[in-house]
């Protein structure tokens, strides 16, 4: 417990950690006390009624090793699936690999000389667990989640952490501690850091709950929830370039506005958000019934039910950039009349959706191309995706409620088989040429994961809408000033009160709800101010020239004379998105980069000492091949994008 190791401690901490954690654990602790066990030898913390380990911390680390050891919790990249349309465009890096060397092997079964990416600790107590794994384990990164800043602070009196974190920046790593008293934030800000760090080097990663209580339970709950999805792509070189063609698109309409990331004042009337599933059906009559007395908000197929049923939303959202928004936005235009909706959107969806309405506000979503490209004096909106009642829960707190009804936002189900509202364009097309693609939910993947339901104990999902949900639990811990009440007849969202719309009683509220969202769209500058089209002529330039770089810049580290994990490692600069010195460059190729070298290392990791050179080298000659594929890709989209810039009216 010396002053010399507190002040060593501090220093070395504090080039890993951000200022505002340093504030929070360099600092005097009074209560909890830290203090020696009677039978000496060994120290405690002392919590006033008990204290926090049974048998002291050195006893009780030295057991919870030696248990975790004889048999770790660990992290493995499961398999690509490669009948997924997903993975279209590193198919052929899959198929290539797997064709000369086989399926993933065993994930124990590697020769030694690769680390695994990350040991995941939650709770961290006084740390004496953390070096003694660090002995018998080989990762690059430590994340740490703690409730209470306090045993950080104790921990620096008795833990050598400056030797653990020089341990880990000898191997390139880093310690990453995220300190709250939500499970839900604590889940999801170790879910992004892995995502965010180690998104190439996951697999073989370490696990464990060092200690017990009712915050760290939970969140270690939530975040075992969140696993399958944790490989999930951060986007996809495709779906960049068709985004910036559709946001050339947009942006070269006279009628749209854009809107910036600030919210209205605060207002009494509060907002129903309306998605499209199956729960839906039951709660038309209650929403019909509160109707005039909140903001009526549709997301996506949403607007084809509840214009179905008579109902008009005061703001109609979509945020997705394919097809088939077109189709069913088309189809919704042939049966009702829908001009008169304002339509709240991103830059990004299909150009020829905005001309179905008179009232059009655009934005710039957080961390894509276009954003980064063009959105830079406007500003990006946050929590407006991935899904469209993601954004229209955003959008009703852009209109100032402060008090959220989510309808029809299901996230699953309780039939396996049953995956949108009766009355939605699901529904319409069921009998046409198409009827077996929408009966199908558009190719939607199987309902087979068991989740906690709302309303009832077990309803199913699957990996897409698993992921989506931690978004709506993010945004409710993110927003504590905003009450977000789940309605809907589907998976339990984390964070939302649940609510049966039988219960539901508004009471009479001031406010006009169609006029609050006309003004708020009336009053927002033209696109057309924010950037002209020679300026985007300029952008676009630059893009071209910076997309350019960074595949030169990968192409050389793929010629670098070391080891494929070194390699790999070498490409986390290049792969994280909006940052770097390639930020919008890397926010196009990073998502299908990280894919495939998400799959690389742990084929490499798990390969015997003498099959890797092989494995290597083919890898590297793959991943050549696929970064020339991506730059074709991309020039064709900047051609588009430059002729829509210059053709402008």
């Amino acid at each position: 417990m010396s002053v010399e190791l507190y002040h060593r401690n501090i220093e070395a901490l504090g080039r890993h950690l951000p200022p505002e954690t340093m504030k929070k654990i360099d600092r005097p602790v009074e209560f909890p006390a830290l203090v020696a066990e009677e039978n000496g030898g060994d120290i405690n913390i002392d919590l006033g009624h008990t204290r926090l380990y049974a048998d002291g911390a050195a006893a009780f680390a030295a057991g919870q090793v030696a248990r975790f050891l004889a048999k770790p919790s660990r992290l493995y990249v499961n398999p690509p699936a490669l009948d997924s349309d997903w993975v279209k465009g590193e198919k052929p890096f899959y198929e290539a690999l797997i064709d000369r060397f086989g399926p993933l092997p065993d994930p124990e079964g590697g020769g030694p000389g690769v680390d695994a990416g990350a040991l995941v600790s939650f709770g961290v107590g006084l740390g004496l667990h953390i070096p003694l794994l660090l002995k018998s384990i080989a990762v690059r990164d430590l994340f740490l989640a703690e409730q209470f800043p306090e045993f950080v602070s104790l921990s620096l009196r008795v833990t050598d952490w400056a030797e653990v974190i020089a341990g880990l920046e000898a191997k390139g790593g880093r310690l990453h501690l995220y300190l709250d008293t939500s499970p839900i934030v604590l889940a999801a800000r170790v879910f992004e850091g892995l995502r965010r760090h180690c998104a190439l080097t996951m697999d073989g990663s370490y696990g464990l709950r060092h200690y017990a209580s009712p915050v760290l339970d939970e969140a270690h709950r939530q975040f075992s929830a969140m696993l399958p999805t944790l490989g999930s792509s951060h986007g996809f070189v495709e779906d960049e370039c068709l985004m910036l063609r559709n946001a050339a698109g947009v942006m070269g309409q006279a009628g749209v506005k854009i809107a910036p990331p600030r919210d209205a004042v605060p207002q009494s009337l509060p907002a129903m958000i309306v998605g499209s599933g199956p729960s839906l059906d039951k709660s038309i009559d209650h929403i019909r019934r509160l109707r005039d007395q909140a903001l009526l908000i549709s997301g996506g197929t949403a607007l084809s039910a509840l214009l179905a049923h008579g109902l008009t939303p005061d703001l109609h959202c979509e945020v997705e950039n394919v097809e088939d928004i077109h189709t069913v936005i088309t189809g919704v235009a042939d049966r009702y009349d829908i001009r008169d909706i304002p339509l709240l959107c991103p830059v990004t969806v299909d150009p020829r959706i905005p001309p179905h309405f008179r009232q059009v506000a655009a934005f710039f979503r957080e961390g894509l191309t276009p954003t980064l490209l063009f959105g830079r004096a406007v500003g990006p909106w946050n929590h407006a995706g991935p899904t469209v009642t993601n954004l229209a829960m955003r959008a009703a707190v852009w209109a100032g409620a402060r008090r959220v009804y989510l309808f029809g936002v299901d996230m699953g189900a309780a039939e396996k088989d049953k995956h949108h509202s009766d009355a939605s364009y699901y529904a319409w097309e069921r009998a046409g040429k198409d009827g077996d693609y929408w009966r199908s939910g558009a190719n939607m993947d199987r309902f087979d994961i068991p989740v906690s339901g709302n309303f009832r104990e077990t309803v199913f999902t699957n990996k897409t809408f698993l992921f989506n949900k931690s978004f709506f639990s993010t945004f409710a811990a993110a927003h504590p000033g905003i009450s977000v009440h789940n309605c809907s007849d589907g998976a339990r969202i984390e964070g939302t009160a649940p609510c049966p719309p039988q219960d539901l009683e508004f009471g009479s509220t001031d406010g006009n709800p169609a006029g609050v969202i006309s003004g708020l769209i009336d009053a927002l500058p033209s696109i057309s101010a924010v950037l002209q089209p020679h300026e985007r002529e300029t952008v676009l330039s630059a893009y071209a020239a910076e997309l350019t770089d960074w595949r030169t810049e990968a192409l050389s580290v793929l010629n670098e004379q070391t080891g494929l994990d070194a390699v790999i490692e070498r490409f986390h600069g290049l792969v994280l998105q909006g940052q770097g010195k390639y930020k919008a460059a890397s926010a196009c190729y990073g998502g299908t980069m990280s894919l495939m070298l998400h799959y690389a290392f742990a084929h490499f990791r798990r390969l015997r000492s003498e099959e890797r050179p092989a494995f290597d080298a083919a890898c590297r000659e793959v991943l050549r091949e696929r970064i020339s594929w991506m730059g074709k890709l991309t020039d064709a989209a900047l051609r588009d994008a430059a002729h829509a810039a210059v053709s402008d009216p």
